[in-house]
């Protein structure tokens, strides 16, 4: 797969399915590629997705695939993630922010200002849910 800048993703953003907000009101990502990782035959797709200040009430997501790299490109917002041990761990993130979420960890956010995140998921394994009613899944 060729190098994607930032600001290649950037545009991405500004020219995919993001923009405008579909008719369902769900904003979805954008997938740049898929990689295969780790030797085996799990996948992941590489893409970015904008997403509005709190539209995320209630929302999380689980990969079992895999882990999750998320790399803040604008905004800020503060990540809940709980491992299976019961543990959770509050992380708050701004631009240029790194986050790596193991895989088998729920996790969500609380969106301060709109927020452009690039991220590496796992293509499958994955499940989403909300415990708000106004705030659907968004995949």
């Amino acid at each position: 797969m060729p190098a994607i800048s930032l600001a290649a993703a950037r545009a991405a953003l500004d020219a995919s399915s993001c923009d405008p907000t579909p008719p369902d009101g769900q904003r979805r990502p954008h997938i740049l590629g898929h990689l295969g990782m780790g030797g085996g035959p799990q996948r992941h797709m590489l893409g970015v997705i904008r997403i509005p200040a709190g539209s995320t009430t209630g929302f999380f997501e689980r990969h079992d695939g895999g882990d999750e790299l998320l790399l803040i490109l604008a905004g800020r917002l503060v990540f809940t993630v709980h491992a299976p041990d019961g543990t959770t761990e509050t992380v708050p993130l701004a631009a240029g922010d790194l986050l790596l979420i193991p895989r088998g960890h729920t996790h969500g956010a609380e969106i301060h200002e709109d927020v452009e995140i690039l991220f590496l998921t796992p293509e499958h394994g994955n499940t989403a849910w909300s415990d708000d009613p106004a705030h659907p899944p968004r995949h």
